[in-house]
């Protein structure tokens, strides 16, 4: 990815997707970190600092309460270790989010589409 991105270049849209494809298509820089879907929902639910925190507050009733924020990258984006991950999106905000939607789906439960913020610059779809 691009060191600088002007802002002004930036554009927007909210996208529905399916949670897999959500899993399945973004890439964190730390894409080599291994969730662990017991102990992300036990954290979530509460259990290690005495409350749900607002993450499963809102995918426990069927959609995060703002959608992640993600951008295209074309032919993918470097971890923080220098690997290419070649998945078409690169996570900007979002990783609670990310680890709490693991965690559900590896339960089995069913999630609804999810809101996904995608932002778009030219300056990122001409870096390659």
């Amino acid at each position: 990815m691009a060191g600088f991105i002007p802002l002004e270049d930036l554009s927007a849209q909210v996208e529905l997707w399916t949670p897999s494809s959500f899993l399945e298509n973004v890439a964190t820089i730390r894409d080599m970190e291994e969730m662990d879907p017991v102990f992300d929902y036990e954290v979530f639910q509460g259990r290690e600092v005495g409350s749900k925190l607002p993450t499963a507050i809102a995918l426990d009733e069927g959609a995060w309460d703002y959608a992640p924020i993600v951008m295209p990258v074309r032919g993918g984006v470097r971890d923080s270790l220098g690997e290419l991950k070649r998945r078409p999106y690169f996570l900007v905000e979002g990783h609670q989010r990310r680890r709490y939607l693991n965690a559900l789906i590896s339960q089995g439960r069913e999630l609804s589409h999810q809101r996904v913020l995608v932002l778009k610059s030219p300056t990122i779809a001409n870096f390659s």
